[in-house]
This record gives structure tokens, sequence and C-alpha cells, in this order.
């Protein structure tokens, strides 16, 4: 749970801090959060921020929407993406300006998307330790290069932690 939080956290930040390479915004001109709801016919994305305000993001024809693979904090990776794919659960920031009371923002200029699929299964991925049975197969599986633990798991150590090996 606490690497999930730092993980969004993480990415919070690098989106936020306008290192998406479509310009930098100030805190108070983007939308950060989850998505709870689309409505499509509407245009409008409904995303609760990490302070737990929902603000509604209506999206213009002009609006760019793309989808970032998890962890790109710029958007050369990104492809083009509509809001009938966007889905509750989904990760977006809006830039653009958001009214004056703070629960609207109208016409961004682009809405960059982190499916919560491709979150979750990258997420899944990084919790996950290698399973070895030697110190041959920790350098094979680092390819030489020494983990953040400094170690891999054995199958026992799988069993007592209660973890699901990965696949």
């Amino acid at each position: 749970m606490r690497k999930t939080l730092l993980t969004l956290l993480a990415l919070a930040l690098a989106l936020s801090a306008g290192a998406l390479g479509v310009g930098a915004q100030s805190p108070g001109n983007n939308v950060l959060g989850d998505v709870v709801a689309v409505d499509a016919a509407a245009k409008q994305i409904f995303v609760k921020t990490d302070a737990g305000a929902v603000v509604i993001v209506s999206v213009s024809d002009a609006t760019r929407v793309l989808k970032n693979p998890p962890g790109e904090t710029k958007t050369d990776k990104a492809v083009p993406y509509t809001l009938a794919e966007i889905v509750a659960g989904d990760r977006v920031l809006a830039l653009g300006k958001l009214s004056d009371d703070g629960k609207t923002l109208a016409g961004p200029r682009v809405v960059v998307v982190n499916t919560k699929a491709e979150l979750t299964a990258k997420q899944e991925k990084e919790s996950t330790f290698p399973i070895c049975e030697s110190p041959e197969d920790f350098d094979a599986s680092f390819k030489g290069k020494k983990g953040l633990l400094g170690y891999c798991m054995t199958a026992e150590d799988v069993r007592r932690s209660g973890r699901s090996s990965p696949s």
C-alpha cells in the first residue's frame, strides 16, 4: 500500500511539475486526479483530485487527448486517445484554466491519461521480486545490476511474506 501511494505521489509530482513537454503551468491551472465518471455526450470528465474535490473537466473539440504510458513524464511516447476510451479509475492531468470556484476546467488544451489497467500492471510488476535459487540467477535477473534491496527473493522468502510470485 505504501509503495503504491509513493508511486502515485511520484507520478503526481512529475505530472504537475509541467515535465510533460506540453508547457509549464502553475498548479492552479492544472487538474490532476482520478476519473470518477465520463459523460462522452456532454464532453465532460469528472475528476476527483488528490485533495478530494471533484472537478468537472469540459473538453472542447480543440482539446488534445493523449494516453501516456505509466511512468513517462514527457509526451513523446503518448498516443492519441478519445474521450470515449477514458473510464473511471484512469488517472488524468488536464492543462487549462481552472474556474475561480475551482469546480470546473473548461476547454483544456491537453488531457493526458494514464489508464488504470496500465498503472495497475506497472505497480504489480514493480511490487514483485524475481525468484532466484542462486547468486547467478540474481545476476541474470538484474542483468548484472544490483536491485534496490541488493538481493532477490527465494521461493521460501515468498512463502513467508505471503506475496505472490511473479509470473
